[in-house]
């Protein structure tokens, strides 16, 4: 029997690259799969090389038109990491439009931290309406499944937590072929251009310190003008690079003097395990809680400049991690394996 898994659109972020491990991993185990996309929005470079089904060009029609598709259709398990589609497909079940032994559904953020007002209520509704028909929630942390808890009181489903992984072989070969080579120092950030990711922050941060290396941010969204703009006011356009995101950022991350994870609010970003696997010289905020207990990364505040100015001098002087933090940061590279992950889809019940 097959296994279902539906993408929102090509827009690219830390929930579609959980989704595409898991197509791969479909693939490695020969388990055959149906990846579906609500619509053809955004960019499909990152999904090159992949079979999968368009429901529609736009985002509302592919939702109307999505049970028309499942209609009558088996599949073993379903693998979504979008609220609406989490919430939906289990509403489609329950409704006997499709069949599915198992839904397993990934929360992509932390709603009850990150939300305020009526966009926490949209979220709430759909939380409320649709995942009590699921089988499995799966939370990045503790600390997500613990803010989800105290808002919701749901009997059913299962929540679990599972740390997210990455696919350590695959970004260890990409990060050693050739790609555009940045023939200087530099810190390196990657994410969406939005409020939360904290760019501004750090672009103000960048404007107060002397003798930083150039910063490459890699990405695109809402806030790109915005920070275009701060970067001019700041008067730092020789100095910090907005570029668009790339496909195999690795070489880039890998040769980095330093990189710079600087959000405000996070779900846990996996761009940080991709740093830790190929940098030691690593700066985040404390946008998740377990962020805290990484003693072999430099850590400051969210949110809060100063700190930030701080520990960007830090990056730049050349620390070494000590032979415990050495350690501690082997054994976490170890547990990221996105095998061992998927292959817990398996034993959930």
């Amino acid at each position: 029997m097959m296994n279902l898994i539906v993408v929102p659109n090509f827009k690219t972020g830390g929930s579609e690259r959980i989704l595409k491990m898991y197509v791969d991993y479909c693939k490695l185990n020969s388990i055959n799969y149906d990846l579906v996309f609500i619509s053809s929005y955004g960019n499909n470079n990152f999904w090159k090389g992949y079979k999968y089904k368009i429901i529609s060009d736009t985002n509302y029609l592919g939702y109307f038109f999505l049970p028309f598709f499942l209609f009558n259709k088996k599949y073993n398990i379903s693998f979504t990491s979008n609220i609406y589609l989490n919430s939906i497909l289990s509403i489609l079940r329950k409704c006997k439009i499709f069949d599915v032994n198992k839904i397993l559904i990934r929360e992509s953020t932390n709603y009850y931290k990150r939300f305020k007002g009526f966009q926490l209520l949209k979220y709430s509704f759909f939380h409320k309406i649709g995942y009590k028909y699921s089988d499995t929630v799966i939370f990045q942390t503790n600390e997500m499944k613990s803010y989800f808890d105290k808002n919701l009181q749901l009997l059913n489903p299962l929540k679990i937590v599972l740390p997210n992984p990455i696919e350590k072989d695959k970004i260890k070969s990409m990060s050693e072929l050739q790609t555009d080579i940045i023939d200087k120092e530099y810190f390196i950030c990657l994410g969406r251009l939005i409020y939360d990711k904290g760019f501004d922050i750090l672009i103000n941060a960048y404007s107060k310190c002397e003798s930083l290396p150039d910063l490459y941010i890699f990405g695109s969204g809402i806030e790109y003008n915005n920070l275009k703009k701060l970067i001019t006011n700041n008067k730092l356009s020789n100095k910090i690079f907005i570029k668009d995101e790339i496909i195999n950022p690795f070489p880039l991350i890998k040769s980095a003097k330093g990189c710079i994870l600087p959000s405000r609010n996070e779900g846990f970003p996996n761009v940080l395990n991709e740093m830790i696997l190929l940098n030691k010289n690593i700066l985040s905020t404390k946008c998740v809680e377990d962020i805290s207990k990484m003693s072999w990364i430099l850590t400051c505040e969210p949110n809060d400049e100063n700190s930030m100015i701080t520990m960007l001098k830090k990056l730049n002087s050349n620390f070494q991690l000590t032979t415990i933090q050495e350690t501690k940061r082997s054994n976490y590279i170890k547990n990221l394996s996105y095998s061992s992950y998927f292959d817990k889809f398996k034993t959930i019940q």
